[in-house]
């Protein structure tokens, strides 16, 4: 909602230095109207849910008393922030002009940097996130001191990947309403609270809710142990379900497994039986004696011949091998399926189980299971 407020109010900061050339006419005006807007709508809207979750009816009497505080409370303030927002504007469309400096901008080349929508934009969704966290958290924690009621306050942290080390470290922690929580090296009265540094405040997505003194919040193992109870008696239906499902799966994987080992043995039997293939005969020798005639008949010489059978058994050894490699293929391709098989009927690992709470006035209203 206020992400496109701010950034009309960045835009015409840049606006100003534009139209007159010199930083020193850029001011903090807009940007103070858009911030004690945020606060006083924000702040009033969170305050009233507030109201409602401590069942004060009528605390602050109610409206007009919370806007009240609100500009009591942070006018000044937000007129600091308004102008150290415009003090990072300056310092901003200085380092354009030294960019400008040293590449020979020209003052048109200068303005369609300052005027490009990421000049502004990012800056623009930082501030509004980080104001409306503390205008909400700033204006429920005045509405809980404003009811008389005895209260702590609790910090709570978004629970997921993006959240910050320190603020996670701070989850749950309750404290009495008017101390400070130790957040890293900061003291925050509230997550967004500006006396705390930019680390820890900035795109802060944490809340601070509110507890009966005496009361603690409801311990986040209390509630696992809960869930596994409740859980319990349906996990044991599903575990005898899929216990009878391996069952099966594992019958029909030893059949499996068995007809498969036959098989390759066959195989195996086959490529063991194969003869050796004979390399190198030699060919026989025909070696006749002349016929003799009579004496006077010529000697008819029978000259010697040699059967060369190389290239009969070159094929023949070539044909062995091609069985025998074929052989090997098969037996490797089942013994790879007969482990695959008895991998499939490993135990699996135990099934884990994540709890999200959805935490209101300290209190743990609906919980979430989800398995791992």
């Amino acid at each position: 909602m206020y992400v496109p407020i701010i950034n009309a109010a960045l835009k015409d900061q840049v606006k100003q230095y534009i139209n007159n050339r010199d930083t020193v006419y850029v001011r903090s005006g807009k940007m103070y109207e858009a911030l004690i807007d945020l606060y006083i709508n924000t702040g009033s809207n969170w305050a009233r849910h507030t109201k409602d979750l401590l069942k004060k009816d009528g605390g602050m009497g109610f409206s007009e008393r919370i806007v009240s505080f609100i500009r009591h409370y942070f006018s000044f303030n937000l007129l600091e922030d308004a102008e150290n927002i415009t003090q990072t504007t300056i310092r901003l469309i200085q380092e354009v002009l030294s960019d400008a400096a040293l590449e020979g901008w020209s003052f048109d080349e200068i303005v369609n940097k300052l005027e490009t929508p990421d000049f502004t934009a990012t800056r623009a969704r930082l501030i509004a996130r980080t104001e409306t966290v503390g205008a909400a958290n700033a204006g429920s924690l005045l509405n809980a001191k404003a009811t008389g009621l005895e209260l702590n306050k609790i910090w709570i942290a978004a629970r997921d990947n993006r959240t910050r080390e320190h603020h996670r470290e701070a989850n749950q922690t309750v404290i009495p309403i008017d101390e400070q929580f130790k957040v890293g090296d900061s003291l925050l009265g509230y997550p967004g609270d500006k006396n705390g540094s930019a680390a820890e405040v900035c795109n802060c997505r944490c809340a601070i809710a509110f507890i009966p003194v005496g009361d603690m919040p409801i311990k986040m193992e209390d509630v696992v142990l809960e869930h596994k109870r409740q859980i319990e008696p349906f996990m044991d239906m599903v575990n005898a379900s899929v216990s009878n499902i391996n069952d099966s799966i594992n019958h029909q994987v030893k059949i499996n497994s068995l007809n498969i080992t036959k098989f390759t043995e066959g195989i195996r039997n086959i490529k063991f039986n194969i003869p050796v293939p004979v390399v190198n005969l030699e060919a026989p020798i025909v070696n006749l004696p002349a016929p003799i005639v009579n004496v006077e008949a010529p000697i008819i010489e029978v000259i010697e011949q040699k059967v060369d059978q190389s290239e009969v058994l070159n094929t023949v050894d070539q044909g062995v091998l091609a069985v025998v490699t074929v052989a090997d293929k098969i037996i490797d391709g089942q013994e790879k399926i007969i482990e695959l098989l008895k991998e499939s009927i490993k135990p699996k690992p135990k099934r884990t189980w994540e709890f999200t709470n959805i935490i209101e006035g300290g209190r743990i209203v609906r919980s979430n299971a989800k398995e791992l």
